[in-house]
């Protein structure tokens, strides 16, 4: 029997004591993009230069402008924050790599998200940390946010989707 209940593991990411989100890329416009080693140094790179946020992947740092930062995405790999602690007062978005069940193509899911339709006006609610269900009984899950974690897109909802998480174990 398949599995439709998405389960979601989520977590808070600490990189040298700056709160970022995890395989989350922001799309806005790049105020400056080097090259840095980790994304602490991209973090530092931002703090240095006054930016509100920042992402980081593959060794490239942009620096995004102040006046749109752009929209959360799930790429593997990429990390985003904010200048200083200010992100830290925000919930963290993590990006969970999941299939759907039909095809198995992946899709990076980002939780927790706000809203249940995509652009919804009235967010008041709390969020979501796992996949919700369609009234035809398909699951589907958040693919891009705003900058406060309000639903912007979402997968296809014609298709399930399936979350699988291995953790560690340790002896």
């Amino acid at each position: 029997m398949l599995l439709k209940l998405c389960f979601v593991l989520l977590f808070l990411d600490s990189i040298s004591g700056f709160c970022t989100d995890v395989n989350v890329y922001l799309d806005g416009p790049v105020h400056t993009s080097t090259q840095e080693i980790n994304s602490t140094a991209c973090q530092q790179k931002c703090t240095a230069t006054r930016c509100e946020h920042w992402s980081y992947r593959n060794g490239k740092c942009d620096v995004l402008k102040l006046a749109n930062p752009g929209r959360k995405v799930g790429k593997v790999g990429a990390e985003h924050g904010g200048s200083g602690t200010a992100q830290c007062s925000k919930q963290q978005v993590t990006g969970v790599v999941c299939h759907y069940v039909q095809s198995k193509e992946p899709v990076v899911c980002l939780f927790p998200f706000i809203g249940e339709n995509p652009g919804q006006k009235n967010t008041n609610q709390p969020p979501h940390n796992s996949c919700l269900q369609t009234k035809k009984g398909k699951y589907w899950c958040a693919t891009k946010l705003s900058i406060n974690n309000e639903l912007l897109a979402t997968s296809n909802q014609t298709q399930d989707i399936q979350c699988v998480f291995y953790l560690p174990i340790y002896l």
